[in-house]
């Protein structure tokens, strides 16, 4: 995992001396897990703290998501879900509360390595300074459940497959925490086309019945009502699914997204 000749070095203060130590906690806990960041080494010192990870040399997929094909952008949901799967797993589940392309690394073969275990903790653990868009209320009050991670994962998949790095709009009106425009996006072209995906998506692989199933599991999983959520075991089961489907690509390109550079 990673180039292990060069590594990275997080920094903390005194001030976020929880977040380090929940890195150090369930880091070491997932050290052997494949979609999960190793930790190589910690310290402090009187004017620091820090960890040391291997580094990453492709970036995050933050970085590539205009450039992700559809085989790579599956290739990174599972494994995504995979280390979403040992967090809930565990006793008790544990909640990430941070899933977001930011967060999701790719190792040298393409697989998706989640970090950023600062606000990993138990369904009771009160955080502040979770990223809008990818987050309910219910995260900050301490209320947070497991179907938190599935509404972040939800709007990465929709993210991913509409090639859109904008996902929030914050507005006084909304009574969301911070009203996602990804879903918003999603669910209109859905009602149009049957589908969200790029278009370009559709040069690369995905097909008529793909490019349906995985913008319906977007939306399923961002659906605003969180006992509607899939659990990250059926998420698993619908991308092998989408993944083995086979079915003739569109003949009609233009019911699918315009293959545009400008993002909103």
């Amino acid at each position: 995992m990673g180039d292990q000749s060069r590594v990275v070095i997080k920094n903390y203060t005194n001030s976020t001396r929880d977040q380090w130590m929940a890195e150090i906690k369930y880091l070491v806990a997932f050290g052997n897990h494949t979609n999960i960041i190793q930790l190589l080494g910690y310290g402090e010192t009187n004017r620091r703290l820090f960890l040391i990870y291997p580094w990453m040399g492709r970036g995050s997929v933050h970085e590539n998501v205009h450039g992700l094909t559809w085989k790579q952008i599956l290739q990174i949901l599972k494994g995504t879900a995979a280390a979403i799967t040992a967090l809930h797993s565990h006793s008790p589940p544990l909640i990430h509360r941070e899933v977001k392309p930011a967060n999701i690394l790719l190792d040298q073969e393409g697989n998706a390595i989640l970090c950023d275990f600062g606000t990993v903790g138990p369904s009771d653990h009160a955080i502040a300074g979770v990223t809008p868009g990818y987050t309910e209320r219910a995260t900050l009050d301490g209320q947070a459940q497991t179907g938190s991670d599935i509404f972040s994962l939800g709007v990465l998949i929709l993210q991913l497959i509409m090639r859109r790095v904008t996902v929030t709009s914050p507005t006084i009106q909304s009574n969301n925490f911070w009203d996602s425009q990804v879903i918003r996006w999603a669910t209109n072209a859905f009602a149009d086309r049957e589908n969200a995906v790029h278009i370009s998506l559709l040069r690369t692989g995905c097909n008529t019945r793909q490019a349906r199933a995985i913008t319906q599991l977007g939306l399923d999983c961002s659906n605003e009502d969180i006992l509607s959520r899939p659990t990250i075991e059926v998420v698993t089961e619908r991308l092998l699914e989408i993944e083995a489907t086979k079915s003739s690509r569109w003949s009609n390109l233009s019911r699918c997204l315009p293959c545009a550079n400008s993002q909103p």
